[in-house]
């Protein structure tokens, strides 16, 4: 027998985590930061040719608004990124207002999804149609996890003391207990 598959665990179960990381990483870099890099950490780049940390907090708000209204087949209320951020405030104003969005997503709404059709817009390439799993797994996931690391990146080329744990550890804490510090 197959196991089962669950859209919500595959998309928002790991959206939430991430997006919990994203919401401490930033309040760190806001809290450590001197006001001159607080000022300046919204358009850091990791590269020139790639695109500002405001952008990679609002394609991440975006992509959890995108992923809701497709596997819900059109919902569309709900808190979505006007692209506007412009200080390290907005955008933890932003990670938090999704981190919101994507905790009142319920499995009820989406596990029916896998097999729905779902559009994906490509630019350039034009429109492609696959299905809710599809999307997930081809789409939704990789861009998820491709922004939020850029985010972490971004963060850390400019100074910021974050460490893997600050990224790994909110998708860790629901599966096991803490383990004590062993020079404790």
């Amino acid at each position: 027998m197959a196991p089962s598959f669950s859209v919500w665990e595959t998309s928002f179960g790991q959206y939430i985590p991430g997006l919990t990381a994203l919401v401490h990483i930033l309040k760190k870099a806001q809290s450590t930061a001197s006001p001159e890099l607080a000022a300046s950490l919204p358009s850091a780049r990791l590269a020139p040719d790639m695109l500002p940390l405001s952008f990679q907090v609002q394609f991440l708000s975006n992509i959890i608004y995108k992923t809701r209204e497709r596997l819900t087949g059109g919902k569309t209320d709900g808190y979505k990124s006007a692209g506007d951020e412009t200080t390290l405030a907005d955008l933890i104003t932003t990670a938090e207002k999704t981190l919101e969005l994507a905790k009142s997503v319920t499995p009820e709404e989406v596990d029916g999804s896998a097999d729905q059709t779902a559009q994906i817009m490509m630019g350039k390439r034009g429109t492609i149609t696959t299905h809710g799993k599809g999307y997930v797994f081809g789409y939704g996931l990789p861009n998820f996890y491709f922004h939020l690391s850029t985010a972490y990146g971004i963060l850390r080329k400019e100074g910021i003391d974050i460490g893997k744990s600050d990224y790994l550890a909110p998708f860790i804490w629901p599966f096991g207990e803490p383990v004590p510090d062993a020079s404790s």
